[in-house]
This record gives C-alpha cells, sequence and structure tokens, in this order.
C-alpha cells in the first residue's frame, strides 16, 4: 500500500509538472479585429469583409482557427454560422485572416420590416475564434459594430410623351420614363410593364427593357415607343355613342425582379383625354 501511495503521488508530481511546462510553452496567440469592410453592395444584399489579426508568439504552427460567428440586427439575433479558415499561423509569425459574410436584404426585410422605411441600420458581428486540437475549448471572443445601408426602392417618375409617328393606320406614342436611383449604388434598368387604355378599355399593353445601368444617386431615362391603331380606338368609339371625347390612360409598372421588393407596387398612371370627333385627329393630350 505504501509502495502505491508513492508512485501515486509521483504520478500527480509529474503531471503537475507537465501542465505547468505546457503552460509555460504554450503562449496564447494575440487576436485582434482590424476591420470589417463592405466589399460589395447589390440589389441581392451586402458582402462584407471581417479582417481578423493573428499573431503566433510560440515557436510551433498554430492550426488552422475555426470562427463561430452571429450578426445581430438593432439588437436582436438575426443569423449565424461558422467559418473555417485555410490559413495555418507559422510560428513567431503574424497573418490576417479575410473572414466573407453576406447579408441578405430578401432574409433582412422579412425579419424586420420595420426598418424597411430606413436608410441604414445598426448591427453587430460576435467572433468566437478558437484553435481546435491545441488549445482545447478556448475561444477568443471579438466583436464589431456599425451600421449598414438599407436597400431603397427605387422611385418611377413623370416623363415626356409625345407623338413620333401619325398615318393612316394609327400612331405612334414616344415615350421617355426616369427611373430615380436614390441608393449608394448603381442598380440596372428595370423591365417596363405599360397598359394604354382608353373609355377604361385596354387597347394595348406590351414591356420594354433596357440594358445598362442607373448610376448611384441619379436617375436615368428609358425610352419606348407605343403604337396604337386607329381600328382599336374605333372599338371604343362605338361604344360611347355621341361623346366628343374620352379619357385615357398610360400605366407603367417598374418590375426590378428583386426578392425584397416582391410584392411592392412601383407604378405610375400618366391620365389624358382623346378626342373623338375626326379619326384623323386622335391626339391624346397627356
Amino acid at each position: 500500500m505504501k509502495g502505491i501511495k508513492f508512485f501515486t503521488v509521483i504520478f500527480l508530481l509529474l503531471t503537475l509538472t507537465t501542465c505547468q511546462s505546457l503552460n509555460s510553452i504554450i503562449q496564447e496567440p494575440k487576436l485582434s479585429l482590424r476591420s470589417v469592410d463592405i466589399a460589395n453592395i447589390t440589389l441581392s444584399g451586402i458582402e462584407l469583409v471581417t479582417h481578423i489579426d493573428i499573431e503566433n508568439p510560440n515557436s510551433f504552427t498554430l492550426p488552422t482557427p475555426k470562427i463561430d460567428w452571429a450578426v445581430s440586427v438593432n439588437k436582436n439575433a438575426f443569423t449565424q454560422g461558422v467559418f473555417t479558415s485555410d490559413k495555418s499561423i507559422k510560428r513567431q509569425d503574424k497573418v490576417t485572416v479575410d473572414f466573407p459574410l453576406t447579408v441578405s436584404y430578401d432574409a433582412l426585410y422579412k425579419s424586420f420590416k420595420s426598418i424597411f422605411d430606413s436608410k441604414e441600420f445598426a448591427y453587430n458581428i460576435a467572433l468566437g475564434v478558437s484553435f481546435p486540437s491545441l488549445l482545447g475549448n478556448r475561444s477568443f471572443p471579438l466583436n464589431y459594430s456599425g451600421q449598414l445601408p438599407i436597400l431603397q426602392l427605387p422611385k418611377l417618375l413623370s416623363g415626356s410623351v409625345g407623338i413620333s409617328k401619325i398615318d393612316l393606320n394609327g400612331l405612334t406614342l414616344a415615350y421617355v420614363a426616369n427611373i430615380q436611383n436614390p441608393n449608394s449604388f448603381p442598380i440596372p434598368f428595370p423591365k417596363m410593364n405599360w397598359d394604354y387604355s382608353v373609355a377604361g378599355k385596354s387597347i394595348l399593353k406590351s414591356s420594354n427593357t433596357k440594358t445598362g445601368t442607373i448610376p448611384a444617386g441619379s436617375s436615368g431615362a428609358a425610352n419606348f415607343d407605343i403604337s396604337i391603331a386607329y381600328s382599336d380606338i374605333l372599338s371604343v368609339i362605338n361604344s360611347l355613342g355621341n361623346a366628343t371625347e374620352a379619357k385615357s390612360n398610360l400605366s407603367l409598372n417598374a418590375d426590378f425582379s428583386v426578392p425584397a421588393f416582391e410584392g411592392l407596387k412601383n407604378s405610375l398612371d400618366i391620365p389624358g383625354t382623346v378626342p373623338l370627333l375626326q379619326i384623323n385627329s386622335i391626339i391624346p393630350k397627356l
């Protein structure tokens, strides 16, 4: 029994000595969150890059770090995940780990409808950096708070309209639609859907798509033509009896095909009148 107690004491002493030696050998890495930069902003969301500086004071290479992350919006939990870096940190070396993160506008609006009318929102990124198989379950916390811009719905503004062509078959309206982009990044031109009606009856409807983009904080113009046949207007005239004019309306709708804007109305109605006295004088006054 005395022999067993002796070896037990020796084992405990060796264990304590080994742990103390390891603690004196393994030094904790030094971590700091240098910055969080906006890499890109699109109609889909914001692409962020978090730059984490890691310094290895040890005489051996540290394994690749694992980063647990969580994003909160206006102090409310939003999304979380895990990122594993492909960068090991060599002895006595200092590296920067770039951690990409995307904030989806679609998911953001579905979670926080109250921020839709705002121009920016407050966010926080909480990180837990660990080095599996070396420092056990030790996690080094890092935090960053800031403001991010909210995607703004472009505005469809009233433009100019005129007759570009008129003959015995009908007339062609030339319309210029203005789209204002209130965002801090360029957006593509939307698909323009339009419907021309006389006396409440739709005569012609179609769509037009322009290529290119609208610059940030600026407006762009989309030009398109609307051809109207007299035969189509005659069907309306016959239903109006002795009326000398009829109300007309050009209804426009801008479709940006963005999930965050799904279900939102971005349209414009341009009322006018069509004189009905003589077919050759059918000129809308818009």
